[in-house]
C-alpha cells in the first residue's frame, strides 16, 4: 500500500510537457515531438524546459520568538485596558497611605518611555510598551531583509526561457525573406536628408493627429541625426523612422509621392518597409521590451 503513492508521483514528473508552440497558441498538444500541431503548421516543434524549483525556505526560529514577543506585550496591554478603575474612594488619602503606596510605585518602576533609532536619527517615544514593540518589529525588518538578501546571493541556474524557444518572428513579417534582409547590406533604402526631413513633416501632419503612438518633440533630435547618414542610429531607432517614412508615403498620392522620395507611393511603400523588417530582425524584436520597437512594430503592422 505504501509503494503506490511514489510511483504515481514518478509516473506524473515524468509526463512530458507541451511544446513551445502548443503553450504559445494555447491548444492542446499531443506531447510528442515533434507534435501533431508543429507538424501540421509545418514548425519546428521544441519541448518545454520546466523552470528551476526554487527552494523553500524554513522558519526563521527568531523571527517567531519576536512574533511571540509581540503577541505577549500587545496582550499584556490589552488586558490593562480593561481593567476597570476604581471610583469607589473618593476621600483624599491620609499621608501614612501615601508613603507606603510611594515605596511601592518606586520599587515597581518602569521607565515611562524610550529612546528609538532608525535611519541614523533619535527620537523618543513617550510609552515603553509601544517602545518595546517597536524594537520587536525593528528587529523582524532586519531579520527579513538579511534573510532575502542572503537568498539573492544564493548561485541560482541560469535558466533562460527563451532559450529553448524556436524563433517564430519569421512568420510574423510577410513581404519578403525577412532573414535575408537583415543580413544584407541596404543602406540604399535609407532616404537622403531632404527627404527624411519632408516625410517627418507629412508624418507630423497627416499621421501623428490620428495615431499619437510617439511623442514628437522626443523624437525630433532623432530624425535630425539620422538625416547624418545611415547607421548613426540604433536597430530600434531605425525600425520607427521607417515606419514613420512607410506611413507618411501610404499618406500621400502618387504625384505627392514622387516629388518627395522620386517614386510611385507602392515603390516608395516596399522599400520603406523593407527597412522596417530589417530593423525589427536585428533589434530582436520578438525578445525585446523596448518601447521605441514596440512603437515601430505597431506602426508598421
Amino acid at each position: 500500500m505504501s509503494a503506490s503513492p511514489p510511483e504515481k508521483t514518478s509516473s506524473k514528473s515524468s509526463r512530458p510537457l507541451a511544446c513551445v508552440l502548443c503553450q504559445r497558441r494555447k491548444v492542446k498538444c499531443d506531447r510528442k515531438y515533434p507534435c501533431a500541431n508543429c507538424i501540421k503548421s509545418k514548425a519546428t516543434c521544441s519541448p518545454s524546459i520546466p523552470a528551476p524549483v526554487r527552494k523553500r525556505r524554513r522558519p526563521n526560529a527568531e523571527l517567531q520568538a519576536r512574533l511571540a514577543r509581540c503577541e505577549e506585550l500587545l496582550a499584556k496591554y490589552a488586558a490593562a485596558s480593561k481593567e476597570p478603575l476604581d471610583h469607589s474612594v473618593t476621600a483624599a488619602p491620609t499621608q501614612a497611605s501615601t508613603i507606603p503606596f510611594y515605596e511601592n510605585n518606586q520599587l515597581n518602576w518602569k521607565p515611562a518611555g524610550k529612546l528609538v533609532v532608525e535611519d541614523g536619527s533619535v527620537r523618543f517615544m513617550d510609552n515603553f510598551l509601544w517602545a518595546s514593540v517597536y524594537e520587536e518589529l525593528r528587529g523582524m525588518r532586519e531579520l527579513v531583509e538579511t534573510e532575502e538578501k542572503a537568498h539573492d546571493n544564493e548561485p541560482s541556474r541560469d535558466w533562460d526561457p527563451g532559450a529553448s524557444m524556436p524563433d517564430y518572428s519569421e512568420y510574423l513579417m510577410v513581404g519578403g525573406d525577412s532573414r535575408a534582409e537583415a543580413e544584407d547590406r541596404a543602406d540604399d533604402i535609407y532616404p537622403n536628408a531632404s527627404q527624411i526631413f519632408r516625410l517627418w513633416q507629412v508624418f507630423l501632419e497627416r499621421v501623428n493627429p490620428l495615431t499619437k503612438i510617439v511623442h514628437a518633440p522626443t523624437l525630433q533630435p532623432l530624425v535630425v541625426e539620422s538625416a547624418s547618414g545611415p547607421g548613426t542610429l540604433p536597430h530600434n531607432v531605425d525600425a520607427l523612422l521607417f515606419a514613420i517614412y512607410s506611413m507618411s508615403v501610404v499618406a500621400m498620392t502618387d504625384e505627392e509621392c514622387m516629388d518627395v522620395v522620386g517614386m510611385p507611393t507602392n515603390v516608395a511603400f516596399r522599400r520603406f518597409s523593407k527597412g522596417v523588417r530589417r530593423s525589427l530582425f536585428r533589434a530582436d524584436f520578438l525578445k525585446s521590451h523596448d518601447l521605441t520597437t514596440l512603437q515601430a512594430l505597431v506602426l508598421h503592422m
